[in-house]
């Protein structure tokens, strides 16, 4: 009895194959912390206005309540980023520095436990 388990196990492993990624993976897109990882800028804003569409590209304004890392913004400027959908609240902001001012920075909505991410 015990044999042909083995078997069955040994001729499944023979043609096992490795899988060396997710094939979801490019559907979900970039992970946060590789994008946070790559931003410049890196701080946290609260929606400022409502999300208006730019040309294809959904654009809204948030005001940086604390700059976590990086130059070139302050707290309580207001700077206008790409977001996926209209954001209500606060926001993780990440920016590039070598972008245009209406390139530069992306928002990810944000919750106390993305926030502690």
């Amino acid at each position: 009895m015990i044999v042909p388990k083995i078997a069955v196990v040994t001729v499944c492993a023979a043609f096992a194959t490795v899988a060396t990624a997710c094939p979801f993976c490019d559907v979900v897109g970039r992970p946060l912390a590789a994008r946070r990882d790559a931003a410049s800028v890196v701080a946290i804003g609260e929606a400022a206005g409502r999300a208006a569409d730019d040309a294809g590209i959904i654009r809204q304004p948030f005001v940086v309540r604390s700059v976590i890392r990086g130059k070139g913004v302050t707290v309580d400027e207001t700077v206008t980023a790409r977001v996926a959908g209209r954001v209500v609240g606060t926001a993780i902001l990440l920016g590039i520095d070598d972008k245009p001012d209406a390139d530069r920075f992306e928002a990810v909505a944000a919750d106390e436990m993305l926030l502690g991410y």
